[in-house]
């Protein structure tokens, strides 16, 4: 695709800086489909590697906190303060393993802007682990907050409606939140800022447009995960279409000199 006109990384000396752009949440799924087909050959790999450390990750920390704290595999019963032990050694494998999904947008963004990437990308966020663990233990220590307070673990012989919509909205709550927390590691990754000064970017660049980006997340989230819900293995090629939309979004206010069309600042 063609190359924009010469300007620098973050915008040109004529005024059309990030500042005088605003996010453009481009809800053209055909678009961001076609891109993903395109780029599948690479994209396909990096799924593949992240998730299959997330299930080796996750299953390992999930059987060593069993035997740990409660002497078996499968806890029928276990109290408050087994819970909060188990969630605080928890919080650094999983925060880890959030901070290894920050990176597959950063890959999405450099592949949308014709920039050299490879598989290793997605481990990008663990140059600045300082600032994206921060942002990275948000989603686990909901997850933490909802298993102390017993979310979804009602009887479901005897209230399982209780159960299931109690646990699915602690699902979704925590998926926003995760969606949220990769786009703001675009800022961190990308521009080099603390976990304060990329909320406050975030927060300045969508003024107005939060319910639009709230409905953003949730239909790429959706789009996202359709592989999973529908075949189990074509999570492999869905996956990634959350982090190409977020990357579009991100990338249509700071995008640098070389674009590749979709999400990209308009000409000089």
């Amino acid at each position: 695709m063609e190359e924009q006109s010469n300007y620098p990384r973050y915008g040109g000396n004529d005024g059309n800086t990030p500042n005088s752009r605003d996010i453009i949440l481009d809800f053209n799924v055909d678009r961001i489909w076609n891109f993903l087909k395109t780029n599948l050959n690479e994209f396909l790999p990096a799924t593949l590697l992240l998730l299959v450390i997330s299930v080796i990750l996750t299953i390992g920390a999930t059987v060593g906190i069993s035997f740990l704290v409660y002497g078996t595999l499968i806890p029928t019963q276990h109290s408050v303060g087994q819970t909060l032990i188990s969630q605080a050694i928890l919080l650094v494998p999983f925060s880890l393993l959030y901070v290894l999904y920050i990176g597959f947008p950063y890959l999405a963004l450099r592949a949308l802007r014709g920039d050299e990437y490879s598989v290793s990308t997605i481990f990008f966020g663990f140059k600045k682990v300082a600032s994206v663990f921060v942002l990275s233990s948000v989603p686990h220590l909901i997850n933490a907050l909802g298993a102390i307070v017993g979310v979804g673990q009602q009887n479901f012989q005897t209230d399982p409606l209780k159960a299931f919509g109690s646990s699915f909205v602690l699902i979704l709550i925590v998926s926003i939140v995760q969606s949220y927390i990769y786009w703001l590691g675009l800022y961190i990754l990308d521009q080099d800022l603390g976990p304060s000064q990329a909320l406050k970017a975030f927060c300045a660049d969508f003024k107005g447009k939060y319910l639009s980006s709230l409905a953003y997340v949730l239909l790429f989230g959706l789009l996202s995960g359709v592989g999973a819900i529908c075949c189990g293995v074509g999570i492999l090629i869905t996956y990634p279409i959350l982090s190409i939309a977020l990357a579009v979004a991100y990338n249509s206010k700071y995008a640098p000199v070389r674009s590749m069309g979709i999400g990209a600042a308009p000409p000089i």
